[in-house]
């Protein structure tokens, strides 16, 4: 992901290694317990597969990439849960997608 922001802001300096414990320690009361402990499994390199695949088909721009497949996959996570990360996805997309 770090790859894909470096070539959409080449000025910016994005995270390179910084200390991710106190990040996760200083987020965990600001969400929700599920969210923290997914954020938590993002910032150890886990995750969906799909909600991977999906940012890199967006990003990377390959021909033919059928995002319906992963919003489908990603959607079936639990009750609300899939439809939360695709969104908040999404929405921290903007801006790397459209160069804003």
């Amino acid at each position: 992901m770090s790859l894909h922001l470096n070539a959409a802001y080449p000025a910016e300096r994005w995270w390179e290694g910084g200390d991710i414990p106190a990040l996760l320690t200083r987020s965990e009361p600001m969400t929700s317990q599920i969210s923290h402990a997914l954020l938590t499994d993002l910032s150890e390199g886990q995750s969906h597969e799909s909600l991977h695949d999906l940012a890199d088909g967006l990003l990377s721009g390959v021909e033919g990439f059928d995002a319906t497949i992963h919003v489908r996959r990603l959607s079936e996570i639990g009750q609300s849960s899939g439809w939360d990360m695709l969104t908040g996805m999404l929405a921290a997309l903007l801006p790397v997608i459209y160069r804003v």
